[in-house]
Order: structure tokens, then sequence, then C-alpha cells
């Protein structure tokens, strides 16, 4: 280049069919100028390019936290689904020895570990409209 801004570093080796060895990999001597040079010819494009970085780090943001919310709301409808199909007036604890007593340990285990209100949640496991 003119100038001798650039500096040859070595040869690249062409594999594929054209002239062999016509590449040469150049590296900039002076990277603050350069990158001054390619801000300066961005300018016209700033407003786009922080538009664009700004959506980048919003979608990175969402693909982050929107399996965490899901996942707390799946919790809430699941343990409102569990809620409504256990007997109303009675505790959470006599709720979990009334499952173990009938012989549903498992059920029970899951329903100690659940933050739920016995009687309380949705009315369509009640009415037998789902499940």
């Amino acid at each position: 280049m003119s100038g001798g801004k650039l500096k040859e570093t070595e040869r690249i080796q062409g594999t594929g069919p054209g002239p062999q060895g016509a590449m040469v990999a150049q590296k900039a001597m002076d990277f603050r100028g350069s990158l001054r040079r390619l801000l300066g010819r961005m300018r016209p494009e700033r407003t786009r390019t922080l538009a664009v970085l700004v959506l980048t780090v919003l979608s990175v943001l969402g693909t982050s936290i929107g399996p965490r919310v899901l996942g707390h709301a799946t919790d809430l409808v699941f343990a409102g689904l569990i809620g409504g199909r256990l007997p109303e007036g009675v505790t959470k604890a006599e709720a979990v020895a009334g499952l173990r007593a009938e012989g549903d340990g498992k059920v029970a285990d899951m329903v100690s570990a659940m933050d739920v209100v016995p009687g309380q949640g949705s009315t369509s496991m009640r009415s037998g409209w789902c499940c």
C-alpha cells in the first residue's frame, strides 16, 4: 500500500485453483490511526450502528432472562393446579399428611416442597376440564 502503513507478514499458500501464493497477509502498523479512520468513515451510520449494538444487548438479555421468567411462571401455574386438587380448609401440613396416609408419598414430597395453598388455585382441575 502507499505510504508504508501496512507491512507484509507472510504469504498465504493457496490450495485451490488459481494463482498460488498470490495473496499477501498484511498487518496494520498503526492500529489507533486505522481505528480512527474506520470510525470516521462510519460516522454517517453512527445511529444505526448504536441501534444495532443496543438491540444486540437486549436480545442477549432476553435470551438469558426469558427461560428463568418462564420457569417461574410454570411453577406458579403448576402450584395453582395442584392447590386446586387439594382439599379446601386444611393446612399444607395436613394435606401432606393426608397424601402420605393414602399412600401417595411421591406426591406428598412434591407438595411439601412447593409453595401451594390447599383449595386455592385453578378451578379447572376441580371441575374436570383439564387433565
